[in-house]
């Protein structure tokens, strides 16, 4: 059965169709890896500043993988399940990015 709440500030977030499972996994890893989110909304946020009006999840993931890679963290692991997480989270957090992903129904 789905869980609609994802609970990051006290289930102020709700994502539906998630399951209890799919949830935990990616709260966990957002409580590990904040930087994961602050560097997202630091590359959206340039985007955005040069006049970019959409732009996809999953492409922002591949520059924080290419940018471990450089950095030598070969142990970097971000699972493309979170990318639309992290997209409709940073939508709903930041103002400024407030429709700035193309998202997909979750499943």
């Amino acid at each position: 059965m789905p869980n609609t709440s994802l609970g990051l500030d006290a289930g102020s977030h709700r994502f539906p169709l998630m399951t209890e499972q799919q949830e935990a996994q990616f709260r966990n890893f957002h409580r590990v890896h904040p930087h994961v989110y602050e560097q997202l909304k630091t590359l959206a946020l340039r985007l955005k500043n040069v006049g970019v009006q959409s732009y996809g999840m999953k492409a922002l993931f591949e520059i924080l993988r290419f940018n471990a890679l450089l950095s030598v963290d070969n142990n970097f692991e971000l699972n493309n399940n979170y990318a639309p997480l992290y997209a409709r989270l940073l939508m709903k957090q930041e103002e400024e990015l407030q429709g700035f992903f193309k998202i997909r129904t979750l499943r």
